[in-house]
């Protein structure tokens, strides 16, 4: 297999401890650490064949507390940011909480099958403010005012949504993952997809705005390994060509 003395050239970001990986100092480049969102729209957007494109990256939580991001990309300028949204716009993590919270562990792909048995029937798993903004307000104010947590962590923000779930039983059931009858939690499942479809396709939209005669768009991050949710953004017109660069399994909503 490979070794560490078969790489011929590191390239190291100043954060990285590389010594205690006994890696060969003249083999080294020091280099700055990458964005985490821009190192995903890269990936996507230089293998694919598009000259230029409209991009969009959404996973759990990017290296600066960002969520989601949107830019334009072109082989002659680069990339340019349009637009960045903050962890509590992170549809990565809402999706990844409402299937921990049916199956009690990271199965995303399973509750992304659950939901195509039903239906939402209008249920709303969460009240969504505006601009994609998935985590509320009303969840925010809660986390700071009443249990005295001015920067929430990412599970503080987790445990919140359960508790905001479990106050809603009379419309969403108990969600218990010991449960054998996994099919009664579809109509929650169907719920939280049909979020994120919306949310995704808003992205699409905003892109577009900025960028009205694009016909190109690549996508990138965990959130897009929901195939259920590309579909609909396929099907949906804003975009000609659609590249999906599959390598990007963090938080995500497969």
């Amino acid at each position: 297999g490979l070794t560490v003395s078969d790489i011929d050239i590191w390239l190291v970001p100043t954060t990285w401890n590389w010594k205690k990986h006994f890696i060969d100092e003249s083999k080294v480049v020091i280099t700055d650490e990458a964005n985490h969102h821009l190192a995903h729209i890269a990936g996507s957007f230089y293998t694919s064949n598009f000259e230029h494109a409209c991009c969009i990256c959404s996973d759990g939580i990017g290296g600066r507390g960002e969520s989601i991001t949107l830019a334009y990309a072109t082989r002659k300028d680069g990339i340019k940011t349009i637009k960045s949204f903050d962890f509590w716009h992170s549809q990565g993590i809402y999706y990844e909480t409402a299937a921990n919270r049916v199956t009690g562990r990271s199965s995303e792909g399973k509750f992304m099958g659950l939901a195509s048995w039903s239906k939402s029937e209008g249920l709303r798993p969460i009240e969504i403010d505006g601009h994609n903004r998935v985590i509320t307000n009303r969840i925010l104010e809660n986390l700071k005012h009443n249990k005295n947590i001015e920067n929430p962590s990412i599970d503080d923000i987790r445990q919140e949504l359960y508790s905001y779930w479990n106050d809603k039983k009379e419309y969403l059931g108990n969600i218990n993952y010991y449960n054998s009858s996994i099919l009664k939690y579809a109509p929650f499942a169907a719920a939280v997809q049909d979020d994120l479809d919306k949310n995704i396709l808003e992205l699409a939209k905003i892109a577009k705005k900025y960028y009205p005669e694009e016909e190109n768009l690549c996508l990138s991050g965990g959130t897009f390994l929901n195939c259920t949710s590309n579909g609909l953004l396929d099907r949906s017109g804003l975009f000609k060509n659609i590249y999906n660069k599959k390598s990007c399994a963090i938080t995500d909503t497969r």
